[in-house]
């Protein structure tokens, strides 16, 4: 019986050796991006075949890598792909870790229609010069609501949704690995040790994002929508808060409030539960004020809410929200210096990607930034599509602050109180964030203390 153990042992470690080390491949199709893990020594088929599943809306496409020189270049078989990983090997900043420490490679996903589709190229043959049609997928009859509320998961709350699911395969393999005859007991119990870590994570993050739908859910439920821009054609004044549903919105952030801090009881060190905790602070406040009737035109409290009950609790909030966002800053580790560039690129550009935070409260701030993003995109497609780089957790968190600042100089302004030294923090809590200037002058356009201070200034 031992025997044979050790002989599929010795069979599975031939297997994996055959197979190579895990690669991260990470698959971008548009705004849509798929990630997965693979072999290195993966056949080029297979590669095609576990694309067209990670992105079964698309029946038809090519694939490219980025050369060392960084130009794009055609994946059309097994080489190819070799190239690739060594390319994103060469050009990968060894001071960031990568997802779960293991080696990543970008592949770009373009549709194609069915008459431009090329033929998969097999294993150690020439590209075929004929265009032939991949298979159809299976037609999937899916709800359209299912699909829209999908899609606005990834855009606002930035969830990896295969995330928990890579940590729980990664530990499954370190258990199996760890029980296997001729590992060490120390080698065995490191890994375990890892493995239980890698659970661990996973439980945290389910709850995290159990908890983000809860979130999403008290936002759309309690959106008004926007202030008319200031200018025909410009961007939309400030975010509306409503409390025509303040018991199910107040409901779905205790909801969400319970997730976040079962999150941080399985691990707690999950810094971006503790950076929610404090989101929601920001979330309650803003309801808060609405029921004040501190939000959109209207000044009358909400009916059956105490204005000034309603107004108080609501300072409260905000000031609660920035004592937990100067707590979990402290907390986060250091990061390494980053050089210093003539125009960084604005810090909130990704802030609709962050796990904590939905849409970023600033509307200005999350216009100009995806105004941003699509001049990025314009700029690289002329020049071998260079990737914007991802704000820091860090920089993320400072942009929460100066926006929970941001809108409570805001409430004080209608309360005819002292607003502008809160506001004069927020904006150098934006700056120390990175970003950039014209996106902060943009948001003070449409602050309420502002705008009335010109407008009385424009009247004398």
């Amino acid at each position: 019986m031992a025997e044979r153990q050790r002989a599929s042992a010795d069979k599975q470690r031939k297997e994996q050796m055959a197979w190579g080390p895990p690669l991260t491949v990470k698959g971008v199709c548009g705004n849509d991006i798929r990630s997965f893990i693979v072999p290195s020594m993966i056949s080029h088929k297979d590669l095609m075949t576990s694309l067209q599943r990670k992105f079964p809306d698309t029946p038809a496409f090519t694939v490219r890598y980025t050369a060392e020189d960084g130009v794009l270049k055609p994946l059309n078989r097994r080489a190819d792909f070799i190239l690739a990983t060594a390319a994103a090997a060469l050009s990968a900043d060894k001071t960031k870790r990568t997802l779960h420490g293991i080696p990543s490679v970008k592949l770009i996903i373009t549709e194609l229609n069915q008459v431009d589709t090329p033929k998969v190229v097999e294993e150690d043959a020439a590209p075929a010069g004929t265009a032939t049609p991949l298979p159809p997928n299976e037609v999937v009859e899916i709800d359209e609501w299912i699909l829209d509320f999908a899609a606005l998961f990834r855009e606002h709350l930035g969830i990896d949704a295969e995330a928990h699911l890579d940590l729980h395969a990664e530990g499954l393999e370190l258990c199996n690995e760890a029980l296997e005859p001729p590992i060490a007991m120390s080698a065995a119990d490191d890994m375990l040790k890892t493995a239980s870590d890698k659970f661990q994570e996973a439980a945290a993050l389910a709850l995290f994002n159990w908890g983000n739908v809860h979130m999403c859910a008290a936002r759309k439920t309690m959106d008004g929508g926007r202030d008319p821009p200031l200018e025909e054609g410009g961007p939309p004044g400030a975010a509306i808060a409503t409390a025509a549903k303040f018991d199910e919105v107040v409901a779905r952030l205790d909801q969400a409030k319970g997730r976040y801090e079962a999150a941080l009881g399985v691990k707690p060190d999950f810094h971006d539960a503790s950076i929610a905790l404090a989101q929601r602070r920001y979330e309650r406040a803003r309801l808060l004020c609405a029921a004040a009737g501190l939000s959109g035109d209207g000044n009358s409290p909400a009916e059956g809410h105490d204005g000034a009950a309603r107004a108080k609790e609501a300072e409260a909030e905000f000031q609660a929200a920035c004592g937990d966002f100067l707590v979990v800053l402290n907390q986060l580790p250091e990061e390494p210096p980053k050089a210093a560039k003539a125009e960084e690129a604005p810090a909130i550009a990704a802030i609709a990607a962050a796990p904590a935070t939905a849409t970023p409260p600033i509307t200005a701030l999350a216009v100009q930034a995806g105004e941003a993003g699509e001049a990025g995109q314009k700029a690289g497609e002329a020049d071998a599509e260079v990737p914007a780089e991802e704000p820091s957790m860090r920089a993320q968190v400072l942009v929460m602050w100066g926006n929970t600042l941001f809108e409570h100089s805001q409430m004080s302004a209608r309360l005819s109180k002292a607003w502008r030294p809160l506001l004069d923090t927020a904006i150098a809590k934006f700056r120390d964030a990175g970003c950039a200037q014209a996106d902060i002058d943009q948001a003070l356009k449409v602050h309420r203390g502002v705008r009335a201070a010109n407008e009385a200034e424009s009247k004398k």
